[in-house]
């Protein structure tokens, strides 16, 4: 892991100028232009669409096209402001470059294997959707606490969004005629949340753990040095810090304050 740390570092010193700034914009702005021209032209959807005969063929956009392949209903404009969003929430969290990288890899793996002698039409059609998924799993990650607002009216935090999304997705895999193949081409395709999130976020959490003990830690050391004994006992010299169910008792004889053992040693 640190040497991928590492690795990751260099490139971004290198190469982090030429990062979108705002990738996961970019990719919903197409999304919505290519929503007002199929207003203008049926045909664009099967310009844009993924198929690996036109590719062989010559046709290599639709390597990546598929990408902005348009809703069709209103909900899709939900859809788009939400990636907006979600643009926002990751790239704060992981930063520009890796944003890059992680919508660039997860794009990539997705068509490769779309591009496997497995790949099917069932598997095609749930390109976009894993795609998307995938950066709703990355923010629910990175902010799991993080309170939305679905639809505009339920509140619910990212972690139950991602969860959500994930039983949409495995249910979806599950319906179909040929599940096994479709669940070994998904799983394919989200290596890059695998290897790229998913290990950053445990560690994260592993970190905050540890954080959390040794602040508990410290926090009861403070607390013990800081209490004040109420009873001492004259003669053993034991306080009610050292053992609160201890009880004491003030002598008549002396008017010193003994512990009851102590007391009754005297007697």
């Amino acid at each position: 892991m640190r040497f991928a740390e590492r690795i990751l570092n260099r490139a971004e010193l290198k190469l982090g100028k030429l990062a979108f700034q705002g990738i996961l914009r970019w990719v919903a702005g197409f999304q919505l232009l290519g929503f007002i021209l199929v207003m203008f032209s049926q045909g664009y959807m099967e310009t844009i669409a993924f198929d690996k005969e036109k590719i062989f063929s010559g046709e290599v956009w639709r390597l990546f096209s598929w990408l902005f392949m348009p809703g069709r209903s209103i909900l899709f404009l939900i859809t788009i402001m939400f990636t907006f969003f979600l643009n926002d929430l990751i790239e704060g969290a992981i930063g520009t470059f890796r944003l890059n990288l992680y919508v660039i890899g997860m794009a990539l793996f997705l068509t490769l294997a779309a591009l496997s002698p497995l790949s099917n039409v069932i598997y095609l059609s749930m390109m976009p959707f894993a795609f998307f998924s995938s950066m709703i799993f990355a923010a629910a990650c990175f902010f799991p606490d993080f309170e939305i607002r679905l639809l505009g009216i339920i509140p619910i935090k990212m972690k139950w969004l991602g969860w959500m999304d994930a039983a949409i997705l495995i249910g979806t895999i599950a319906q179909n005629p040929i599940p096994g193949i479709n669940a070994v081409l998904v799983g394919f395709g989200m290596i890059p949340f695998l290897l790229g999130i998913f290990p950053a976020v445990v560690s994260n959490l592993k970190n905050n753990a540890t954080a959390a003990a040794r602040r508990s830690k410290f926090q009861k050391e403070v607390g013990a040095a800081d209490a004040e004994a109420f009873h001492t006992c004259h003669e053993c010299g034991i306080t009610d810090v050292d053992d609160p169910t201890l009880e004491f008792r003030v002598s008549a004889e002396d008017g010193e304050e003994y512990c009851v053992p102590c007391r009754e040693k005297q007697t």
